[in-house]
C-alpha cells in the first residue's frame, strides 16, 4: 500500500523547510550580484564613451602623456558633466586618467569605482567596491617625412647673405685653374649649412616668379667680372669631410639632396631655391597656442630657476626694444619651449644673447603685425648652440634678422625678410623640432593629431600602467 497522503504533505512541509534558507540565500545574492553586476556595466559604459572622448581631445590638442589636462576634461565630460553616462549626482570615487607610450602608440586609460550597497550580504559588509576602466589607443604619425611649419634652416623674402664662410676667396673665384681644382675642400669652407635655404613671398603664392633682391652665399666671394666666378651655392658640413677638393664643391652631380621635410640627406652643396609660404599661418598657431596664457612684459631671463621656465609657453606683450638672455642651460631635451613676443606701437631692437647653450628648444616667435614700425632682429651666439626657431617675418625689411655665428651652432629655423649671417666657423643645421606638432595642436610629447586613429582596445602586453 502507499503512503498515506497527509505523511506526504508532512514529507514536503519539511523539505520546504529545509531548502527555504538557500532559497532566500539565493536569492539575496541574486540581488546583490545583480545589483554589482548592472552598476559594474553602468561604470563600463560610462569609461568606454570617456576614454574615446578623452583620447580624441589628446590628439586634438596634442598633448604629452606626463600632462593630459585638456584630455581628462573631456573625459570627465562624458562620465559625470555635459554629456554624462552616470547620474549627476551618482556618488563615485575619483576618476583616473593616465596615459603611456608604448610600441609607437599613445595609451589613454580612465579608471572609474564606486562603492555599491549590499542587501543580503549586508551583515558580511556594507559595500562593495565595484571598478570599471578602458583604454584607448591613438596611432602616432609614423610619417617622419611629412612637411610640417618649417621645412627649411633659412626662410627669407628679400635678401640673404653671408660673411666669411669662405677662407680663401681667391682660390673659389679662380676655381677653372687646376692647382685650385686640388685645393682640400675644408681649407676653404668656413661656416656650412646643412638645410634648405628658401626664400618667399609670405602669402603663400606657388608660382616661383618672385626673385629676391640679393643672395650672397660669401661677401669674399661675391665678385663678378670676365675672369672671376660669382659664388652661387652654399656648402653643408660634408663638404669639408676629408678627401673633397674644390673641384668636388662645383661638381653638379655632388649637390645636396633633403627629405621633403627638410632633412639633409646628403651632398656637399645647395642653393636658395623658391618656397610658397604663408606668414600669418604659423602667427596665428602661435597666438591661438597662447590665448590661455598671462602674458608678461619686460626681458626674459633663460635660466631653468627662473619660474617662467616651469611652463612650456611663455606670451609676452607690447614690448618694443626687448631682450632674451640665455645665462644659463636648460636640462637637455628636445621638447620645445614656446616664446610668443607681441611688439608695441614702436618697435626698435630685440636682441636675443645667447650665453650659454639653451638645452631645450626656444621656439621665439616675432610678432609686429600691427606695428607700424618694425623691429630689428640680433641674434648673439658667442660660441654656444641655440636650438630652436627664430621667427620674425615682419622685422625690419631693410635689416631683418643679425645673425653673429663665429664658432657656434644652430640648430632649428630662421624666418625673416633679411638674414644676415657673419662670423666665421658657424654651423646651421636643420631640425624640425615641432614635428609633433605640425598639425596644429598645442604642445606635445607624442606625434599624433587631430586625425589620427582612436581605438578601444585591451592593455598590451609588456605596458606598465604603474
Amino acid at each position: 500500500m502507499g503512503r498515506p497522503i497527509h505523511a506526504q504533505q508532512g514529507a514536503i512541509l519539511v523539505l520546504t523547510a529545509f531548502l527555504l534558507p538557500f532559497i532566500i540565500a539565493f536569492t539575496g545574492l541574486a540581488v546583490d550580484f545583480g545589483n554589482l553586476y548592472v552598476q559594474h556595466q553602468r561604470l563600463q559604459n560610462a569609461a568606454d564613451a570617456a576614454v574615446l572622448a578623452g583620447a580624441k581631445a589628446y590628439a586634438e590638442n596634442n598633448e604629452k602623456v606626463d600632462s593630459h589636462p585638456k584630455a581628462d576634461e573631456r573625459a570627465k565630460e562624458y562620465i559625470i558633466g555635459q554629456y554624462h553616462n552616470l547620474a549627476v549626482d551618482e556618488n563615485i570615487n575619483v576618476p583616473k586618467y593616465k596615459a603611456k607610450e608604448f610600441n609607437k602608440k599613445v595609451y589613454y586609460r580612465v579608471e572609474l569605482s564606486k562603492e555599491v550597497p549590499l542587501y543580503f550580504l549586508s551583515f558580511i559588509k556594507k559595500t562593495q567596491t565595484v571598478e570599471a576602466d578602458s583604454i584607448a589607443s591613438i596611432e602616432m604619425n609614423e610619417n617622419t617625412d611629412t612637411p610640417g611649419f618649417f621645412n627649411n634652416l633659412f626662410i627669407f623674402q628679400y635678401r640673404f647673405s653671408c660673411t666669411n664662410s669662405i677662407e680663401h676667396p681667391d682660390v673659389i673665384r679662380h676655381r677653372d685653374n687646376p692647382d685650385n681644382q686640388k685645393v682640400p675642400a675644408k681649407d676653404v669652407v668656413r661656416t656650412v649649412f646643412d638645410g634648405r635655404i628658401a626664400y618667399t613671398d609670405g602669402v603663400g603664392n606657388t608660382s616661383p616668379t618672385l626673385q629676391p633682391g640679393e643672395i650672397t652665399y660669401s661677401d669674399q666671394a661675391k665678385w663678378d667680372s670676365e675672369y672671376e666666378k660669382r659664388l652661387d651655392r652654399y656648402f653643408t658640413s660634408a663638404a669639408k669631410e676629408e678627401g673633397n677638393t674644390v673641384k668636388d664643391l662645383f661638381d653638379e652631380n655632388q649637390g645636396a639632396k633633403f627629405s621633403s621635410n627638410g632633412t639633409l640627406q646628403s651632398g656637399l652643396w645647395g642653393k636658395a631655391t623658391f618656397e610658397p609660404y604663408t606668414y600669418d599661418t604659423f602667427t596665428d598657431y602661435m597666438e591661438n597656442l597662447m590665448k590661455d596664457v598671462h602674458p608678461v612684459s619686460g626681458n626674459i631671463d633663460v635660466n631653468p630657476n627662473n619660474p617662467l621656465f616651469h611652463s612650456d609657453k611663455i606670451s609676452v606683450n607690447n614690448v618694443n626694444n626687448f631682450r632674451i638672455s640665455v645665462s644659463k642651460s636648460l636640462p637637455e631635451s628636445d621638447d620645445p619651449i614656446y616664446i610668443y613676443v607681441k611688439t608695441g606701437y614702436n618697435p626698435d631692437i630685440v636682441n636675443i644673447d645667447v650665453y650659454a647653450d639653451t638645452g631645450r628648444p626656444l621656439i621665439i616667435c616675432i610678432d609686429s603685425r600691427k606695428s607700424p614700425q618694425k623691429p630689428k632682429i640680433h641674434l648673439e651666439l658667442n660660441g654656444h648652440t641655440f636650438k630652436g626657431v627664430i621667427y620674425a617675418p615682419y622685422a625690419n625689411q631693410w635689416e631683418g634678422t643679425h645673425i653673429n655665428c663665429g664658432d657656434s651652432k644652430f640648430i632649428g629655423t630662421i624666418v625673416s625678410p633679411i638674414i644676415d649671417v657673419q662670423g666665421s666657423r658657424g654651423t646651421f643645421i636643420y631640425k624640425d623640432f615641432m614635428k609633433k606638432n605640425n598639425s596644429g595642436g598645442g604642445n606635445s610629447g607624442t606625434s599624433v593629431d587631430k586625425d589620427s586613429p582612436i581605438r578601444l582596445v585591451s592593455s598590451p602586453d609588456g605596458l606598465s600602467w604603474d
